[in-house]
């Protein structure tokens, strides 16, 4: 997980208790967390949740 830069939750998968430990890791690691590969932003919106709008061109 130290390489991921946000982590997808597969439907279906959210009640499993793998996935609540992967997602528990993920939050405790300031990485982003997605219900939906649909939610998953853009390269800039992304550079701005992670960064801040401030440091984005």
């Amino acid at each position: 997980m130290k390489r991921c830069d946000a982590v997808v939750v597969v439907a279906g998968s959210e009640k499993s208790e793998g996935t609540q430990g992967e997602i528990e890791k993920a939050r405790s690691m300031k990485i982003p967390v997605f219900e939906s590969i649909d939610l998953v932003p853009g390269a800039n919106e992304y550079l701005v949740l992670i960064f801040g709008s401030e440091h984005v061109a």
